[in-house]
């Protein structure tokens, strides 16, 4: 039982890894694009949009896991509530 639970304990540290990275992503993305525009630089702007294919497949990754969490492990408390915010902070990003 310990194993499972230490298990889970992994998913939730690596579930907090990707939502900061697609976060720092983000935030990245949203500063070049304000330079882009305000530069009037298409070349970086059409970098900007090509980045995005990161952010949407960690977005995916993180749905997938939060997925598994929830079927496989059941969470209850906390870190359901971690995993539901999760979830939805995910698609603003």
């Amino acid at each position: 039982m310990e194993r499972k639970h230490r298990r889970f304990e992994d998913l939730l540290d690596h579930l907090a890894e990707l939502l900061l990275r697609t976060g720092g992503l983000v935030e990245q993305a949203i500063g070049r694009s304000v330079t882009a525009l305000v530069d009037r630089d298409s070349r970086l702007a059409r970098e900007v949009i090509g980045s995005d294919v990161e952010i949407d497949r960690l977005e995916l990754e993180i749905d997938e896991l939060c997925m598994e969490m929830l079927a496989m492990q059941q969470p209850v408390a906390r870190d359901l509530r971690f995993i539901a915010t999760a979830m939805k902070i995910v698609v603003d990003l």
